[in-house]
């Protein structure tokens, strides 16, 4: 998220790598509907990028 203030200079960063940091994604949407086509999609799209 930081990507470009980094590579710029007007940020420093450092990776975290021991420990690393864990992270769960979590997608909620109502059990009593059906899901739309964006609802499929984007969880799709998630699926993708994890």
């Amino acid at each position: 998220m930081v990507a470009e203030e980094a590579a710029g200079g007007t940020l420093n960063s450092v990776p975290i790598i021991n420990p690393g940091i864990p992270r769960r994604i979590v997608l909620a949407k109502p059990a009593s509907t059906r899901s739309t086509g964006a609802v499929r999609m984007v969880a799709e799209l998630l699926e993708e990028a994890v």
